[in-house]
């Protein structure tokens, strides 16, 4: 019954092309798509293409259910598209609690089965925004900043850089039309983030400065944050110097807003580990510019320093760490020793459930592996790394 907990599409023609024997890349040549557009499907991180459900159903030989599964889906969507006459201020309460269900759930539910309903909401959230008036479209449209912001981090975490971006925007612009100035500096300073994520230093130079100039109202944890990211663009541009005076900054105003009230992360011991991270990430970027070992082994004592304080239970984010560990030291010409680190990540990093990680932990492994593969851990971690899955 359409009434029942749905089915999601991808997990239907996920069932359907394995019973057909067909991986994705040969589904994806059959229908006219790619294999990584079909995996995207299937993950629930792309919306079903106008016409695919039809030409998989009739390639899969599937008795009607995909079809079955994509018309229900639709229907789903254009009711919860359908604005409501009035937005009461219940119903705002309402959503804000699914959206507290949903900062719980993330890091433990994989961010492909919550993206295709955080967005239906996202979606009705915005046809709220249209019937809402007075104090409560103010509220509605804050709450749907937030839910922009974490679909964004969401896409972000699957690897889906394009679309993180266009959320992140999203939330800047319903931010700042509601004067919520932290909301929307964050939100500049994680599509700054992003953009350091592909290589482009310049824009994440820009977008950080922006979060920067935003942040002037906001808590000085909040600038404090940008400056990070502005920093880091700086050490990929090979800035050292414009590296150095901006991370500086960042402690400054910091220190201003470790007075229990702001981020969690701004408060003590968290944010040593900040710091230390953002020390040993640029300074294995500013390493790699200018192949210096001496800049690599300072970045691999900071970023070992944040990994010996970060607690345990943060998996996803120790896996992160250690690849940019393995990298530095593969930089300062110590290869057993990445070697020996990589090989002891491996079982961890196969069950971590987030693309940006498991891509940076894979394009670490691979340029070591590479550059030192003859070398005799590193040699011994390729073997552990293909057997878990990772490479």
């Amino acid at each position: 019954m359409e009434d029942d907990l749905p089915i999601p599409f991808g997990h239907r023609l996920r069932d359907w092309r394995r019973r057909r024997g067909l991986t994705q890349a040969e589904l994806g040549s059959l229908a006219g798509y790619t294999g990584s557009q079909v995996s995207r499907i299937e993950s629930g991180t792309r919306r079903v293409p106008t016409g695919f459900a039809e030409r998989c159903e009739a390639i899969l030989r599937a008795d009607g259910e995909l079809m079955d599964t994509w018309l229900a889906a639709e229907r789903r969507r254009a009711r919860l598209a359908r604005p409501p006459a009035r937005v009461e201020p219940s119903m705002v309460r309402a959503m804000s609690s699914i959206y507290d269900a949903y900062l719980r759930a993330e890091g433990q539910v994989d961010g492909g089965a919550l993206l295709p309903a955080l967005e239906a909401h996202l979606r009705a959230l915005a046809g709220w925004r249209q019937a809402a008036e007075g104090q409560v479209r103010t509220e509605v449209t804050r709450l749907s900043a937030d839910f922009a912001y974490l679909a964004g981090w969401m896409r972000y975490d699957r690897g889906d850089s394009g679309a993180a971006l266009a959320w992140y925007e999203t939330a800047r612009g319903w931010a700042e039309s509601v004067g919520y100035t932290d909301l929307a500096s964050l939100s500049l300073a994680q599509a700054s983030t992003v953009a350091w994520t592909r290589g482009d230093a310049p824009r994440a130079v820009d977008l950080a400065g922006a979060a920067a100039d935003r942040g002037r109202a906001a808590h000085p944890g909040i600038r404090a944050w940008a400056m990070i990211a502005k920093a880091r663009g700086h050490a990929l541009m090979g800035e050292a110097s414009a590296y150095a005076r901006t991370l500086d900054r960042a402690e400054t105003v910091a220190a201003d807003g470790g007075d229990g009230e702001g981020p969690a992360w701004l408060q003590e011991p968290t944010f040593t580990v900040v710091l230390s991270l953002a020390r040993g990430t640029a300074m294995r970027d500013l390493a790699r510019l200018t192949r210096r070992p001496s800049a690599a082994r300072i970045a691999a004592g900071e970023l070992g320093l944040g990994t010996a304080l970060m607690p345990a239970e943060l998996r996803r984010d120790r896996i992160m760490v250690g690849a940019r560990l393995a990298d530095a030291l593969g930089l300062a010409g110590e290869a057993d020793q990445a070697g020996e680190l990589l090989a002891g990540l491996a079982a961890t990093a196969a069950t971590i459930q987030s693309e940006r990680v498991l891509g940076e932990f894979r394009a670490v492994c691979r340029r070591l592996m590479r550059v030192y593969g003859t070398s005799g851990a590193l040699r011994d971690s390729g073997e552990a790394l293909r057997v878990a899955g990772v490479v």
